[in-house]
């Protein structure tokens, strides 16, 4: 990195370079933001450079809300999508719909967690083996239903939820309007 006569621009620098060199891991965003030569030059610098870090913190919070409920409709479509495998055809997961209605997806500092409040989400999930009513001499198969891995990794016979394309819709707008009071955007 060239040296600069201008306070802060280093910083910045390493802020942005930062956020570029985001990893492309599994369920990441990958971005770019580049700040132009007329930002460089201007006065105002040293106020962006301020304000930038907390900016982006608090654009990826709100962010990380909005995509916690955007993945819990994707959740629930995917749960009364009928493409789920039974032994009678395909159809949907949602018997009663109160293991839909127990999701759970809250963020939870810079992650968002998945949880059912059902005891039986599990064998809904993973499949297995059950004895309806307790019979011991009945024993029916549910196949599995991984309805969180397919939406979230792909693979299933569900949509999977796009995290970088919702992600992106929000943070550069809540980004703009974090720094909307410097005098920059």
């Amino acid at each position: 990195m060239a040296k600069s006569k201008i306070t802060g621009l280093g910083k910045l620098e390493a802020t942005v370079n930062a956020l570029n060199r985001t990893r492309q891991a599994k369920n990441s965003v990958k971005t770019s933001i580049k700040v132009t030569t007329e930002l460089v030059k201007s006065k105002d610098l040293s106020i962006l450079v301020k304000q930038f870090p907390d900016a982006v913190d608090n654009a990826h919070s709100k962010t990380l809300r909005f995509v916690a409920e955007e993945l819990e409709i994707a959740l629930g479509v995917a749960m009364e999508t009928n493409a789920w495998s039974w032994d009678y055809g395909d159809g949907d997961i949602v018997d009663t719909g109160a293991l839909r209605d127990s999701v759970n997806v809250a963020v939870i500092g810079d992650s968002i967690r998945v949880s059912y409040g059902e005891e039986y989400a599990a064998i809904v999930y993973y499949g297995g083996y059950i004895h309806p009513y307790g019979n011991p001499r009945v024993q029916i198969y549910m196949p599995p239903r991984p309805w969180v891995n397919a939406v979230l990794n792909g693979g299933g016979p569900v949509p999977q939820f796009n995290v970088a394309e919702v992600y992106g819709r929000y943070f550069f707008d809540f980004l703009r309007e974090e720094l909307k009071g410097s005098g920059i955007v």
